[in-house]
């Protein structure tokens, strides 16, 4: 379970709403993600499934690093990193 600062799990998914704005031009697997990433909230947060919606849109780690738990923060950028983010 990605370790997410339970009070700013709003402002994290306002990113991923952001940037799915942005990047209308998902293809059909990568609306399906973006649906079960939204739904998941914070039951299902995996890191690979964190890490698949990042690298699908796009989303720098410096946007979302402020969201993850300060002890978390090292491994969760290592796992972005070996995820080819």
């Amino acid at each position: 379970m990605v370790q997410l600062k339970k009070d700013e799990l709003r402002n994290f998914m306002n990113v991923v709403k952001k940037y799915a704005k942005v990047r209308k031009s998902l293809t059909f697997v990568g609306n399906v993600k973006v649906n079960r990433f939204y739904k998941a909230k914070k039951k299902e947060l995996t890191p690979k499934l964190v890490g698949d919606i990042m690298k699908l849109l796009h989303i720098p780690i410096h946007e979302v690093i402020d969201f993850v738990e300060d002890d978390y923060a090292d491994k969760f950028v290592s796992i972005m990193r070996a995820n080819n983010h």
